[in-house]
């Protein structure tokens, strides 16, 4: 049986580590996550029965953003340098190498003359100039031309920018990501745990939420402004900034005071109980200010049985049919989703009927066996 060893670069799970944890725990395959970075994790990875080891960045290589120019390359190369001795040591352990992230690619890539492992990259970025700098775009499809043995991408999206962007077309694949949906489906159980939360975020109003990492394309300050539009709801932001975006969280703070709001917005920083706080919520929006690229955030939403707004491009017009199992609204667009979310509170009945028919598309669309089935077909043939 293929053994695999997973990789990223992140200390803290995003969106492409909760596909990788998933995929892990799923997989049948003996597996092992080398995480490139410290951080919680480690120990999330640890508590769920995971094997894990860590072998970080130095500063330097850790400090490159997608947005990073020639200059910030060059200074990457000679800590990425010393990296790769140990990366090829630990791969040669294993069969095949599964990166999850930008970082961890290069990374495997450049260890792969040393280590001779088949790699397989999960590509989980819309690769545009949206999100990246055009060199690194141009750096990264001639190293996936030169080391990837298959592309994974998570959405048709992310695939029509891949290809945009001078991507390969041979040995590239679409996978939708899974929601597990034992861990997302919210159990009557909990019924108390979701009162409580909308006793402490809602105190009696509707409540409205946003979730996952606060970054400025994220959007997290057109769901205030809409908020604003909106009187009588509560809203929470679940999530906390990551990656060295701290002074975004601090200027959106300072955005409620500007907006008369700060006594109805609650930060809440990281919940490890995502589910039931969905459940709790009236509405969730996603309010991406670019194309994103799935929309992990949509999906628990609808298994959780909440309705859900979604911005009108990338991957989340594959998950959310327009005023069917959802709303799309344009990105940025503030009056647009303000009134997506008056529409949902001021016709109870619709909102439920969407809810129910956003679960049944979700539980149909992203199961763990269709994803789990299509990986093992692209590793056999790695």
């Amino acid at each position: 049986m293929t053994s695999i060893l997973f990789m990223t670069h992140a200390g803290a799970a995003g969106g492409a580590e909760l596909k990788m944890i998933d995929l892990a725990e799923s997989t049948e395959n003996p597996s092992e996550v080398l995480l490139l970075d410290n951080g919680p994790l480690e120990g999330e990875l640890k508590a769920r029965g995971i094997r894990v080891s860590v072998q970080a960045l130095p500063a330097s290589a850790g400090s490159v953003r997608r947005e990073s120019g020639l200059i910030g390359l060059l200074r990457a190369i000679p800590a990425t340098l010393s990296m790769i001795r140990g990366i090829a040591r630990r791969s040669r352990q294993f069969d095949t190498i599964v990166c999850f992230s930008q970082k961890s690619f290069v990374l495997a890539a450049l260890a792969k003359p040393f280590a001779r492992r088949p790699i397989l990259w999960f590509m989980n970025d819309i690769v545009s100039t949206d999100h990246f700098n055009p060199l690194l775009v141009k750096f990264l499809t001639l190293l996936s031309h030169a080391a990837a043995n298959h592309v994974i991408v998570n959405s048709e999206a992310s695939l029509e920018a891949w290809f945009a962007a001078g991507g390969r077309r041979k040995r590239v694949s679409v996978i939708h990501p899974m929601i597990r949906a034992d861990l997302a489906a919210v159990q009557s159980c909990e019924a108390s745990r979701i009162a409580a939360y909308r006793e402490k975020f809602g105190r009696g109003r509707p409540l409205v939420g946003m979730f996952g990492r606060i970054s400025p394309w994220k959007g997290q300050d057109i769901f205030l402004r809409a908020i604003a539009r909106v009187p009588g709801v509560n809203a929470v932001i679940a999530g906390g900034a990551l990656f060295g975006e701290e002074q975004h969280e601090r200027n959106l703070r300072q955005l409620t005071l500007d907006l008369g709001i700060e006594d109805r917005v609650t930060f809440a920083g990281h919940i490890s109980d995502v589910p039931t706080l969905m459940s709790a919520c009236d509405v969730v929006a996603h309010c991406s200010t670019a194309p994103e690229p799935f929309g992990r955030v949509i999906v628990e939403s609808m298994f959780a049985g909440t309705p859900v707004i979604a911005s009108d491009a990338g991957g989340a017009r594959e998950i959310v049919k327009h005023d069917e199992t959802g709303q799309l609204t344009p990105m940025s667009d503030v009056p647009a989703l303000a009134d997506a979310i008056r529409r949902y509170l001021e016709d109870p009945h619709w909102s439920r009927a969407i809810a129910t028919k956003a679960r049944a598309h979700a539980e149909e669309s992203f199961s763990p066996a269709a994803m789990t089935q299509r990986f093992n077909e692209i590793l056999m043939s790695a």
